[in-house]
């Protein structure tokens, strides 16, 4: 098992931190040139190259993530405050997987509000990766035990405990790789049924993994 650290900057307000390999796809398989043999006919001429390789097999990996305030967009329909409001995600995952795949649980506290109202709700999924070295997706499912939508009107302010399963989805990308450090750009789609409340949202960031 290979161990790591994750360090996650996001639009300068929402970051993440994280021990071990959040990048699902790094282990898989891989055949590894060592050196190159130069073959001469003739000294100082190469008549062919031969590759001497080894082949790495899949590996075992773990990790977990601690992630907030990342920032985006939530639609909310079915509540009596604004439909369109900013959202911030923040959740805690750890997965444990092989080669190009991993599973994990997440927890989530996640926030929509605009000027007079407020959703938070308090997911918990359980998510499946699947991945390559340059970008990984992944997508799960799960329930939210714990919601409130509060809507302020004429200075009176009404709280809804709301509660419903939802389904979520994302993807990683490697934007620019180094022997020392990695950056990577993510984005989280979320779809919760909070019994008459449906809220939508998306939520992106920016990645440093040293």
């Amino acid at each position: 098992m290979r161990i790591g650290v994750t360090l996650v900057a996001v639009a300068a307000s929402g970051c993440a931190i994280g021990a071990g390999t959040s990048t699902v796809g790094i282990w898989r398989p891989k055949r590894v040139v060592d050196t190159e043999v130069c073959i001469e006919e003739t000294p100082g001429r190469c008549a062919r190259t031969t590759l001497v390789a080894r082949d790495v097999p899949a590996r075992s990996f773990g990790g977990g993530l601690v992630s907030w305030f990342n920032p985006g967009y939530v639609q909310v329909r079915g509540s009596d405050g604004g439909a369109h409001r900013f959202a911030l995600d923040s959740h805690v995952e750890y997965l444990r997987g092989r080669g190009a795949f991993a599973l994990g649980v997440r927890v989530g506290a996640n926030i929509g509000f605009g000027l007079h109202d407020l959703l938070f709700a308090m997911p918990v999924s359980v998510v499946g990766h699947w991945g390559y070295p340059r970008f990984s997706l992944y997508g799960g499912t799960g329930y939210t035990p714990y919601a409130v939508d509060r809507v302020t009107v004429a200075d009176t302010s009404m709280s809804t405990r709301l509660h419903g399963f939802h389904v979520m989805g994302g993807g990683r990308v490697l934007l620019r790789a180094g022997r020392a450090n990695q950056m990577t750009a993510g984005i989280d789609v979320f779809r919760q049924y909070l019994g008459g409340v449906v809220a939508t949202s998306a939520t992106a960031a920016i990645g440093l993994h040293f």
